[in-house]
């Protein structure tokens, strides 16, 4: 394997919190918060694709929200802050991993606004040879073309890139396409690696 590439939630970064849900919602003064959070359930993959707005977004969500303080930047900020959120022993070894000369990228779903914050908060972003956020594709992580931006990016062959993801459905498909793959458990696996 002479390249890895790297899905962000669950693995660089943590994925947020029952606690970072709350404070989104007590920021939005948001009273149904089950109704609240099916609404951003069903939005996620517009969103990551680039397909909603973030003041679309926010015309969707607001009718749930009691605080008409806030305006669809702040809302949005609101909601990004829990998604950016590094582990340090993950950021750690993969970083260890560029410096021993593997070629590294990332590929992952995020929205266009949270990709300006992480580009932005995340320098750490820039040490990697690729990175592929799914609202820049127009695709979802997961597709098939995205792996193929993404491998390609890096100047990495298919079938000698290892995708590393916390999520089961996202390591069987980028198999599915030729990659290897592994169900990642935290920073140890990534220190395992050659």
């Amino acid at each position: 394997m002479t390249a890895m590439l790297f899905d962000l939630h669950g693995v660089l970064l943590r994925r947020p919190t029952e606690e970072d849900q709350r404070h989104l919602e007590h920021a939005l003064g948001v009273s149904d918060t089950q109704q609240f959070r099916h609404t951003l359930q069903e939005m996620a993959s517009a969103l990551d694709v680039g397909e909603l707005s973030e003041s679309r977004w926010w015309s969707t969500v607001s009718p749930h929200a009691d605080n008409e303080e806030i305006d669809a930047r702040e809302a949005f900020e609101a909601a990004c802050a829990g998604y950016i959120n590094p582990d340090p022993e993950a950021v750690a070894a993969a970083l260890g991993l560029i410096d021993a000369g593997h070629l590294c990228g990332v590929l992952a779903n995020v929205s266009i606004g949270l990709a300006v914050r992480m580009r932005r908060d995340l320098p750490w972003l820039a040490d990697f040879d690729a990175v592929a956020f799914s609202c820049d594709l127009a695709l979802p992580a997961t597709a098939p073309e995205s792996f193929s931006v993404a491998v390609e990016a890096m100047g990495a062959p298919m079938r000698e890139t290892l995708y590393v993801s916390a999520n089961p459905g996202h390591v069987a498909a980028a198999e599915a396409v030729g990659l290897q793959g592994l169900l990642y458990d935290g920073p140890e696996s990534l220190r395992r690696l050659p």
